[in-house]
C-alpha cells in the first residue's frame, strides 16, 4: 500500500511536470512563430531548438515541424527579397549613370553651340561649328569689305598734278599745302585703321576671352552639376545605412530582450520545478519518518462491544510537512500467520486511550486476546479525503 501511495504521488508530480513542460513547449512555439514574423532568425532558431526538446506526442511535433517549415519558408522569402533590392539597386544605379552622362553630354552640347555663336557668325560657319567640321577659332567675323589703299591715293593726285601742271607755278604754295593735307591725312587714316585693328584685336580678344570664361562656366555648372549628382547619390546610400542599421539595433535589441525575458521564464519554470522537487521529498522524507517512528496497539475501549481498536500517538516531527495523513497499518496475532491490513483515515495520534485518541476498528476481530495482537506501521500516505 505505501509503495502504491508513492507512486500515486510521483505520477501526479510527473504529471504537474508534463503540464509545465507542455506550457513551456507552447510557450516557445508562439515565440519561434512571433520571431518568424519579425524576421529575427537567430531567435526563432533558439526558441525551436528549446520547444524541439520538449516536444512530446505527435501533436507537438507536427506543431514544431509547421514552426520549422514557417522558419525555412520566411529565410527563402527574405534572401529573394534581397535579391530584388540588389537587382533594383542596380537598376537605379545604371539609370543615374545614364542621366549623369546624358548631363555631361548636354553641357557639353551648350559648350560648343556657345562657342559657335560668339565665333561663328557666318551661318554656313556656324552649321560647320555646330556638326564640329570646323573649329570655331577658325571662323572669321565676315567683314571683307576692302580699304582704299594710300598706293591708290597717291596715283590720284599724281594724276591731277599731272593735268595742273600748268598752273602749279602759279598755285605752288596751294600744292604743297593740299599735298601736305593729303599726308596729314594719309598719316591720319593710317592711324585710324592702326587704332581700328588695336580695337578689333582687342575686341577679339575680349571675345575670345569672354568665350574662354563661357566655357570656364559651362564646365564649372557641368562639374557642379556631377558633384551635385554625386552628393546626392551619397546621401541616398547613407541615408540607406543609417535606417538599415537602425532596423538592424533595433531588431538586435528585441532579441535581446526577449532573450533576457525567456531565460527568466526558464529559471522561473526550474526554480517551480526544483521547489515541487523539494516538496515532494520533504513529503516523502517526512512520512518515512513518521513510518519509522509511530507505535500502534490494539485494545479494547468501553461500549465497543468486544471489538478491538487500534490506538496509538503521532511523533512531534518538525516540521509538519503534511498536515493531514492516513495510517497503513498490519494486525496480527502472536504465532499466527493470518493478519489484517487496514487504513487509519486522518490519524491524528493525540494518545493511546479511547476518548482523546484515534480508534480504528479491526475487522474483522482477530482470533486471539488484544493482549496477544501486534500492530505495526506499514506506511504514511497523504490523506485521500
Amino acid at each position: 500500500m505505501a509503495t502504491q501511495a508513492q507512486a500515486s504521488d510521483l505520477l501526479r508530480l510527473m504529471d504537474r511536470l508534463d503540464k509545465i513542460d507542455k506550457q513551456d513547449f507552447q510557450s516557445l512555439l508562439k515565440k519561434a512563430n512571433d520571431c518568424i514574423r519579425s524576421r529575427d532568425f537567430s531567435c526563432a532558431e533558439d526558441q525551436l531548438r528549446k520547444s524541439k526538446a520538449l516536444a512530446m506526442d505527435s501533436a507537438d511535433k507536427q506543431s514544431q515541424a509547421s514552426a520549422e517549415r514557417a522558419l525555412s519558408e520566411e529565410k527563402t522569402a527574405v534572401a529573394q527579397e534581397k535579391i530584388r533590392i540588389a537587382q533594383e539597386n542596380e537598376r537605379r544605379q545604371e539609370q543615374a549613370r545614364r542621366d549623369m552622362e546624358m548631363r555631361d553630354a548636354q553641357a557639353k552640347a551648350d559648350v560648343l553651340r556657345v562657342n559657335c555663336e560668339r565665333l561663328c557668325p557666318v551661318r554656313s560657319q556656324f552649321n560647320a561649328c555646330m556638326d564640329q567640321r570646323l573649329d570655331p577659332n577658325r571662323c572669321d567675323d565676315g567683314d571683307n569689305t576692302p580699304t582704299q589703299s594710300t598706293a591708290q591715293m597717291f596715283a590720284d593726285t599724281a594724276a591731277q598734278m599731272r593735268a595742273d601742271r600748268a598752273r602749279i607755278s602759279s598755285i605752288h604754295n596751294n600744292a604743297m599745302s593740299n599735298i601736305q593735307a593729303q599726308q596729314q591725312e594719309r598719316q591720319r587714316q593710317e592711324q585710324q585703321l592702326r587704332d581700328q585693328q588695336r580695337e578689333q584685336q582687342r575686341v577679339q580678344q575680349q571675345r575670345q576671352e569672354n568665350d574662354r570664361r563661357g566655357v570656364q562656366m559651362a564646365d564649372a555648372r557641368s562639374q557642379e552639376n556631377t558633384q551635385r549628382a554625386r552628393r546626392e547619390q551619397d546621401e541616398a546610400r547613407a541615408r540607406e545605412q543609417r535606417e538599415a542599421a537602425r532596423v538592424r539595433q533595433e531588431a538586435a535589441d528585441r532579441a535581446q530582450r526577449d532573450r533576457d525575458r525567456e531565460r527568466e521564464r526558464a529559471e522561473q519554470a526550474a526554480k517551480k520545478r526544483q521547489e515541487a522537487q523539494d516538496e515532494a521529498r520533504a513529503a516523502t522524507d517526512y512520512l518515512a519518518a513518521l513510518t519509522r517512528s509511530t507505535r500502534l496497539m490494539a485494545r479494547k475501549c468501553p461500549g465497543g462491544e468486544g471489538k478491538y481498536y487500534i490506538v496509538g500517538k503521532k511523533p512531534n516531527i518538525r516540521p509538519e510537512v503534511v498536515s493531514c495523513v492516513d495510517v497503513h497499518y498490519r494486525a496480527q496475532c502472536t504465532n499466527s500467520a493470518s493478519f489484517t491490513d487496514g487504513v487509519g483515515d486522518n490519524f491524528v495520534g493525540l494518545g493511546t486511550d479511547c476518548f482523546m485518541g484515534d480508534t480504528y476498528a479491526i475487522e474483522p476481530t482477530p482470533a486471539c486476546k488484544v493482549e496477544e495482537v501486534r500492530v505495526t506501521v506499514r506506511s504514511f500516505a497523504a490523506c485521500r479525503k
